[in-house]
C-alpha cells in the first residue's frame, strides 16, 4: 500500500469540505458545520470554513473566490489533483443551480459575473444543466438572460390571495352598501 495508513485532521477537514461543497445539499453542509467534532477538523482552515459558510449563506462570489485561493493546495494533493477541473466544474454548476432557483428571470451578465466564466465559456455549462434538467429554463441571448419555465409557486399563491382579497372586499362592500340601504 504506497499511501500512509493514517489521515491527518487537515486532511479530514480538506476532503470533506471541497467533496461536500462538490456533491452535497447545503443543508449537508450547515449540519456539518454545526458538528464539534468536525469544527475540531476546521481549526486552524479558515479558508475551508470561509469556504462552507459562504455557500450556506448563499455568498457564491465569495465561495468561488475562495476556493480559487485553495487551487493551488489542491492540485498538489496527491489524491484530489487529478480531480480538481471535474470538482470545480460540478461546484460552479451546482452554485448556478442554487443561484438561478428562486428566480424567473436571471440576467446572464449576472450569472458570468459570479462565476467568473465569460458568457463563451458559460453557455455550454448552461446547456449542460439544462440537458440534464437540473434547471428548467430557455436562454435568450437576445436580452441576456435566463427565463425559467417553472411558474413561481409563490407568484401563484400571491395572486390567489389577491383574488380572494379582491372577492372579500366586494362582499363587504355589498354587505355594508345592503346594511346602509336598511337603514335609511
Amino acid at each position: 500500500f504506497p499511501y500512509p495508513t493514517t489521515l491527518t485532521p487537515s486532511t479530514i477537514a480538506l476532503y470533506s469540505s471541497v467533496l461536500s461543497l462538490a456533491t452535497s445539499p447545503p443543508s449537508t453542509l450547515k449540519s456539518l458545520l454545526q458538528n464539534p467534532t468536525y469544527k475540531t477538523y476546521l481549526y486552524g482552515h479558515p479558508l475551508l470554513q470561509t469556504l462552507l459558510e459562504s455557500y450556506t449563506l448563499s455568498n457564491y462570489t465569495l465561495t468561488l473566490h475562495t476556493f480559487t485561493q485553495l487551487l493551488p493546495q489542491l492540485h498538489l494533493d496527491v489524491h484530489l489533483g487529478p480531480h480538481v477541473p471535474h470538482l470545480k466544474s460540478m461546484i460552479i454548476e451546482k452554485i448556478i443551480v442554487s443561484y438561478f432557483r428562486p428566480y424567473s428571470v436571471c440576467s446572464l451578465s449576472s450569472i458570468s459575473s459570479m462565476t467568473g466564466l465569460s458568457k463563451t465559456q458559460l453557455l455550454p455549462v448552461l446547456e449542460n444543466l439544462i440537458v440534464r434538467r437540473d434547471i428548467s429554463c430557455k436562454v435568450c441571448l437576445k436580452s441576456d438572460c435566463l427565463i425559467s419555465n417553472v411558474i413561481d409557486p409563490t407568484a401563484e399563491a400571491s395572486e390567489a390571495v389577491g383574488e380572494l382579497a379582491g372577492e372579500f372586499l366586494r362582499a363587504a362592500e355589498g354587505s355594508v352598501l345592503r346594511v346602509a340601504l336598511r337603514n335609511e
